[in-house]
């Protein structure tokens, strides 16, 4: 351990060994700075990654700015995350810089002896690699075929100052540019480090909750008199992801059912927030869905969920390709041989006449 207080002078001495890669991960990151990275590495052929924040309002306050242009076509992959605040510089993965220095002219101390920021620089291990990987891997890549739309949005909120325009055009941006950009479950592999990922994970999450399209609030009436969430029942307490406690693993898990087929309800300083899911519709539906379909009724019946179809549509969640239900409720007081029919009924609209018989055998407990 090492620590830095002249950032500059540090990449001067570690950037010229490099023998494989780069990583930088910043909140800010300024041209000026980028090419005094770039120039000394320019030489050397190795892997060059950088993440960083893509905010048109720091672009437009001149905090950020950077020419995607030149940065891929000299080699650099590019990725964006509104929601990085670290500051990493990864040497090879063995060593790297860990701090408060962004990768902008006053962060590094371009032109200044003593910069109020500083680093330490650390051995590179498993855990950060874990965490650094994933990171990258839940960000946006820019390439040549978004680059010049991206930057077409900087070049036109330079001069905006309506915060109102600027917050449509950067909605605008993200939706264009956008493909599952926050995508909170964690795969089986990352268990064991959870201690470290889980939790970055998780404050990363309360910081975009509330300001990106990832989340929808619900009232607590909306939760009792939409949902029949019933307070304190064990439903409530399995369900709902009370972000201000602990939050296991298991919550996050891709591969829980539990919120396979309905979206997550998070709670969050008193607020609840319903998960807004990307899916898609089908007005007909194979064998091989049907029988998916079936599965996911049983498991939500068992967990004491029922669901209500849309009219005569059934929703898939994109990617997963698995049924989705946007209407859903607490069992009370419903019969299973009622509830059975009325999703026997529903089935049949969805489907094709010759399984119409089969469908007629459906039972919700076998």
């Amino acid at each position: 351990m090492k620590f830095v207080s002249d950032v500059k002078d540090e990449l001067e001495i570690q950037l010229p060994k490099l023998k494989t890669s780069l990583k930088i991960i910043t909140g800010f990151v300024t041209k000026e700075a980028f090419d005094f990275v770039n120039e000394i590495i320019e030489d050397i052929n190795i892997e060059k990654w950088i993440l960083f924040k893509l905010n048109l309002l720091d672009f437009q306050k001149g905090s950020s700015s950077f020419d995607f242009k030149k940065a891929i076509e000299t080699g650099w992959k590019v990725y964006v995350d509104n929601s990085v605040h670290a500051k990493n510089y990864i040497f090879d993965e063995n060593k790297y810089l860990q701090g408060s220095a962004n990768l902008t002219s006053k962060g590094i101390g371009l032109h200044i002896e003593n910069s109020d920021e500083n680093c330490t620089l650390l051995k590179y291990n498993n855990d950060t690699r874990i965490w650094v990987e994933n990171k990258f891997n839940d960000s946006l890549e820019i390439n040549e075929n978004n680059m010049e739309q991206v930057q077409r949005y900087i070049d036109e909120v330079i001069n905006i100052e309506d915060k109102d325009i600027l917050f449509k055009k950067q909605k605008s941006l993200e939706k264009r540019i956008n493909k599952e950009h926050y995508n909170f479950e964690i795969d089986e592999n990352y268990k064991k480090f959870n201690n470290i990922y889980l939790l970055d994970r998780i404050e990363v999450f309360k910081e975009v909750l509330q300001n990106n399209n990832i989340t929808l609030e619900i009232t607590y009436e909306n939760l009792i008199n939409i949902y029949k969430f019933k307070p304190n029942s064990s439903l409530v307490k399995e369900y709902i992801i009370d972000l201000d406690k602990i939050v296991k693993y298991d919550k996050f898990n891709v591969n829980n059912k539990m919120y396979s087929y309905t979206p997550k309800i998070y709670k969050y300083k008193n607020k609840y927030f319903l998960e807004n899911v990307d899916y898609y519709c089908k007005n007909k539906i194979n064998s091989k869905e049907l029988k998916i379909i079936n599965e996911s009724l049983k498991y939500l019946y068992k967990k004491g969920i029922c669901v209500n179809f849309d009219e005569d549509k059934m929703y898939f969640r994109r990617y997963k390709e698995v049924p989705y239900y946007k209407n859903f409720y607490s069992l009370e007081n419903i019969q299973k041989e009622l509830l059975e029919q009325y999703y026997i009924g529903k089935l049949q609209k969805l489907t094709e006449v010759n399984v119409h018989n089969k469908i007629k055998s459906f039972r919700l407990e076998e």
